[in-house]
This record gives C-alpha cells, structure tokens and sequence, in this order.
C-alpha cells in the first residue's frame, strides 16, 4: 500500500525557508495600507458593490492577491433629494413668473445652472 500527501516542511513548494523574515515571519505577508483611486460610475446607489481586482487580501505563498469589495454609502445632498436615478429639487416661484416665464438659477451636482 502507497499513501501520498504533501511534505510537512516545504508544505509542498520545494523548499525550506530557514532563516524567516522578522516582519513577515516566512510567510512573505506583511500588514500594510495602501490608498487606491478608484472610479465611481454614475448612477450607482446606497448599498451597490465594486469589485476591484487584485487590491484585495494577498494570498500566501506568491499566489493571486484577492479582489477589493467597495460597498457604497451615500451622504444625503443639502438641497437635492434622490428619487432612483432622478434628482428632485423644489423651487417655489410666484404665479406670474410661472405664467410670464423667469430666469431662476438652482443646484446641481456640479454647481448652479440657470433655467428659463
């Protein structure tokens, strides 16, 4: 009878660390952070994931860091409500300016516009 299993040193790569890193301890990990930029597209709401590829975890022994997963928390706007993909913005103007037409300015997400 042949049994077969992975060596207990080596943990099956071929080779044995014997003088081990004192940061990573021989396991080729270290803690750190790092700061990505990533993109947020448009249209993205309270609770949607990003995935992002290979920011995650690293894996051990040289493999393939995992992926980042960004779940988004919207900060309510000042003056904007949000109503799914729309944005809502109450204006109160007078009767006659409604019938005869006006120039009013209002918020948007990136700065006041003029409406006629």
């Amino acid at each position: 009878m042949q049994t077969t299993s992975t060596c207990h040193n080596c943990h099956g790569e071929g080779q044995v660390i014997t003088n081990h890193c004192k940061t990573c301890r021989g396991s080729g990990i270290t803690q750190a952070e790092e700061t990505i930029s990533i993109q947020i597209p448009a249209g993205v709401a309270e609770g949607m994931q990003l995935n992002v590829s290979g920011k995650g975890n690293a894996a051990e022994r040289g493999g393939i860091p995992g992926d980042l997963i960004v779940v988004i928390e919207e900060i309510a706007h000042e003056e904007l409500q949000r109503d799914g993909n729309n944005l809502l913005y109450d204006l109160y103007i007078s009767f006659a300016d409604a019938a005869l037409g006006t120039q009013v300015e209002v918020p948007t997400v990136d700065g006041k516009a003029k409406l006629k």
